[in-house]
């Protein structure tokens, strides 16, 4: 993403992206309004990664879709009635793009991770508790 493509976006500054220039365009446009939808703070803590951050990251898969900057990790909500806005409307936003949601919650990590999967794959929705 270019600075005056992020310039467009609604809800996130350039300084929230690690890497914003890895970021593809038209997935942060997605996870833009998808705050729009869920209608409170998305707090990302990854983003687009480079192969080296990527490997080094807890179960960094060669084919992670964070390194086409076409995934991101979020703070997980506060409460169980805003995971269940969230995830309502990241699946409200996400038309026919299919998608990978994963939602890991426990003592020692905490994150949702939302991807977009590559056409002609199916959505997967994954939950663990570490």
């Amino acid at each position: 993403m270019t600075p005056a493509q992020g310039a467009t976006l609604k809800h996130f500054a350039w300084h929230e992206w690690h890497h914003p220039a890895l970021v593809d365009f038209g997935f942060a446009q997605f996870l833009d309004a998808v705050r729009t939808e869920y209608g409170f703070p998305l707090i990302l803590t990854s983003d687009a990664r480079t192969p080296t951050e990527n490997a080094a990251a807890s179960g960094g898969s060669p084919t992670s879709r964070h390194l086409l900057g076409q995934a991101v990790d979020l703070r997980f909500p506060p409460t169980a009635n805003h995971l269940w806005l969230l995830v309502a409307a990241i699946f409200h936003c996400q038309r026919s793009q299919p998608i990978e949601l994963e939602l890991v919650h426990g003592p020692s990590d905490s994150h949702v991770h939302l991807a977009w999967h590559a056409t002609g794959r199916a959505s997967s929705l994954e939950v663990a508790a570490t």
